[in-house]
């Protein structure tokens, strides 16, 4: 074989394995992710009116001070807001039965600010999709993301680190929190959650 012909095998050999590499990766693009949760609001509702997360605040005979509130929020989007959580079809059965997701699952935690028992318009979302096996092993194979209000842009998708750290505490549950199924507004399941999350932080 001429030293040119060995050439032309290197490198076709190398461009199959540029794209069988490309093919196989696991790593989501922030279009997948939003194109994912695209009309969620159309999708069935875990829990019909949003439950709002209580806090350790909640106990205090004052309220929450301005600079207190976005120190808090900093270290948990979930702090003392109100959630409504979407599940796609493909997650439906598994959500209302406590069974472990499918792959092709996909979670959305809408997230109002309360206050004085008034809630607000949506501030922003996270979301968890359930990829395939191996993507993510120390978290059940789910992918995290931060939404905007309108869905339209992320604040973070993958193996979130803040994320990843409350939700491995429901390893049991497939790493989901259904508490918030069949929640009144404000429940003793929503304290909990904040408290370790806040234990956490």
């Amino acid at each position: 074989m001429t030293w040119m012909a060995k050439g032309i095998l290197a490198i076709g050999a190398m461009g199959l394995a540029i794209a069988g590499f490309s093919l196989g990766r696991q790593k989501p693009t922030e279009p997948d992710v939003l194109a994912l949760v695209k009309g969620y609001q159309t999708w069935t509702k875990a829990n019909p009116k949003p439950v709002r997360l209580g806090t350790s605040l909640d106990m205090l005979c004052r309220g929450i001070f301005p600079d207190e509130m976005k120190s808090l929020r900093e270290k948990n989007p979930h702090f003392s807001r109100s959630i409504t959580v979407y599940t796609n079809k493909i997650g439906e059965e598994a959500m209302r039965k406590g069974a472990t997701f499918p792959v092709g699952s996909v979670i959305v935690k809408e997230k109002s600010d309360s206050y004085a028992g008034e809630t607000s318009g949506v501030v922003m979302s996270t979301v968890m999709i359930k990829r395939e096996k191996g993507y993510n092993p120390a978290c059940g194979d789910w992918e995290f993301a931060a939404i905007n209000a309108n869905a339209t842009k992320t604040n973070g998708t993958g193996k979130m680190a803040n994320c990843m750290k409350c939700h491995q505490d429901q390893a049991k549950q497939d790493f989901v929190f259904r508490t918030y199924i069949g929640a009144k507004e404000f429940s003793p399941s929503g304290w909990k959650i904040s408290f370790e999350a806040l234990a956490k932080s």
